[in-house]
């Protein structure tokens, strides 16, 4: 939690959520959207570049996930 500047009327002093990246988020963020873009493509069979799109993504995630596993195996 990160504390923002007061209010200048209220003197409420706001704050907001900063995350820390983090190798397992983004593993689990990709592999979502690798799986989501996966069904879009499945949705929409005629659509050769969606399905394109998708077999990249997913050469790519595995490829992301590979190196994760091997460079940052404690994160």
């Amino acid at each position: 939690l990160v504390p923002g500047d007061p209010d200048p009327e209220t003197g409420a002093i706001k704050s907001k959520v900063v995350y820390k990246r983090s190798v397992k988020r983004m593993v689990a963020d990709l592999e979502a959207e690798t799986i989501d873009f996966k069904k879009l493509s499945e949705d929409n069979p005629d659509d050769i570049v969606l399905y394109n799109l998708s077999e990249e993504l997913k050469d790519l995630f595995n490829k992301f996930r590979t190196h994760v596993r091997k460079k940052y195996k404690d994160e």
